[in-house]
Parts: structure tokens; sequence; C-alpha cells
């Protein structure tokens, strides 16, 4: 007899299989859109932090520029640790409102962490290293089930004649 699994209809979602931010997809393909005009035309900060850390500059970590996560478009993100950075210009908005958008991309697992344009105009390198530093504060990632090392460590046979 084989058994299946059923749920039923009044039961309550599980909070992990809940989605965390429902965005409409019309809503969805304006951010991107936004996000794909805002890549087009950055600041002088952003082209200035962007240049540092394209292409895994930073110690082989890989930023994206202007990412669409939740209902919100972020700077810079780095996914595998879950990292925003934010460059708060002059003139954005009040602080109520920053704190909101800190929250919510919390909720979301994110930590943010905010430079002002003008501390990378005046210290590129001492907001790189202030990244840097919060990237090695946050765990890294697990691996994979099953995964093999990459370093050193014990090397797995490959085939029936690969014996060590």
């Amino acid at each position: 007899m084989k058994k299946t699994l059923t749920l039923r209809a009044d039961a309550p979602l599980d909070a992990a299989l809940k989605p965390k931010v429902r965005v409409s997809p019309a809503r969805l393909d304006n951010l991107h859109e936004s996000a794909r005009e805002m890549r087009r035309n950055p600041s002088e900060a952003e082209a200035a932090l962007l240049a540092r850390l394209a292409n895994g500059a930073m110690g082989g970590h890989r930023f994206k520029f202007k990412a669409v996560v939740g209902s919100a478009i972020v700077d810079f993100l780095m996914p595998t640790r879950k990292l925003a950075v934010e460059i708060e210009a002059e003139g954005e908005p009040d602080a109520d409102a920053e704190a909101r958008r800190e929250r919510k991309l919390a909720g979301l697992g994110l930590k943010v962490l905010r430079v002002t344009a003008a501390e990378v105009a005046e210290d590129c390198d001492a907001v790189v290293r202030r990244i840097d530093e919060a990237v090695q504060s946050l765990r890294p990632p697990r691996p994979a089930y099953g995964a093999r090392p990459t370093t050193g460590g014990t090397r797995y046979p490959t085939g029936p004649g690969d014996r060590r």
C-alpha cells in the first residue's frame, strides 16, 4: 500500500513555508526596470565603490550592484553572506523611513551596512575595509550536503583505479 502525504485545507502553514515578501508581478517588473536604469546611471560614490567591489576584486567576494531584494532595491548585495551595503546620499529620506527599510531588510535575513557618499568620496579604502570587516564577521555559508573539500583535507577516490 502506497502512502501519500496530504495537507488539510484548514491546517496552518508553517512559517518557513510562507513567502516572506509578496510582490505583485507588475511591481516586480517595475523594480527590475528601475534597478536596470539605476545601474546605467550610477552616482559618483556608487561608481567609485563599484570599481573597488567589481568582479570579486575584494578577496574573491562577489557583490551585485543595484539588486532587487523583496520590494526594495539595495545598492550592493552579497547574497552568499546576506550583506547589503547602502550608500546614503545627501537629501535621502528621513531617519524613520530608513529605519523601516532596514527592519524590512533585516526581516529578510540581511545585515545592512550604511555608508555615506561623503565617506566614499573622502576615503574609499576605509569604506572597503569596513565592508571587508562586515563580510568577515558574518558566518560563511554552510557547505552543501555531501560537498567535497576544495583545499587540503582528505582526497576522495574518483574511480576504481584511483587509490591512495
